[in-house]
């Protein structure tokens, strides 16, 4: 509705409501590709209803740039919006942020989570970056040599990732 398209969907449980599987979706509104332009971008979330036959929507939080990659990460949900990764919690009325890293090349394309403490983003131009994550704080420790743009990615294990470009 309202010239609104979804870009990113995942189900993650959320340790803040027991562990139940939430759908969170990543919306854009009047989103033009060349030039990248919109109106407002979203994460919306959803619970299942109706012994699981329905989707609700519990709250949608704003935010500046479009989601374009959502994964469940410990609880919480790791989400990249534009050129920033981000960790948020839920809250009452919005999705909370907890931890983020900005400042990536070009445009998060996908994000994997490969273990409790590493996390892999692909940049939509600049390859792979490899992130920490330790005490709330998410820092880049290794990155590719070569830019490549990724079309498409997904882990071996937690050291290798194959990418399409």
């Amino acid at each position: 509705a309202d010239n609104e398209a979804a870009i990113s969907i995942a189900s993650v449980p959320l340790r803040e409501r027991g562990s139940e599987a939430f759908i969170i979706v990543g919306t854009v509104k009047d989103m033009t590709l060349h030039p990248r332009q919109f109106s407002a971008a979203f994460l919306h979330v959803y619970q299942f209803a109706n012994n699981n036959t329905t989707l609700e929507l519990v709250h949608k939080t704003q935010v500046e740039d479009v989601p374009t990659a959502i994964a469940a990460f410990g609880g919480r949900v790791l989400v990249g919006v534009g050129k920033t990764l981000r960790i948020y919690e839920m809250g009452q009325k919005k999705l909370l942020r907890k931890a983020e890293l900005k400042g990536l090349p070009t445009l998060i394309q996908s994000v994997h989570v490969v273990s409790a403490t590493r996390i892999v983003i692909g940049d939509l131009a600049e390859s792979f970056h490899f992130v920490s994550y330790k005490q709330n704080q998410l820092s880049i420790f290794a990155d590719d040599v070569a830019p490549r743009w990724l079309t498409s990615a997904t882990p071996i294990d937690i050291n290798t990732l194959v990418g399409d470009d």
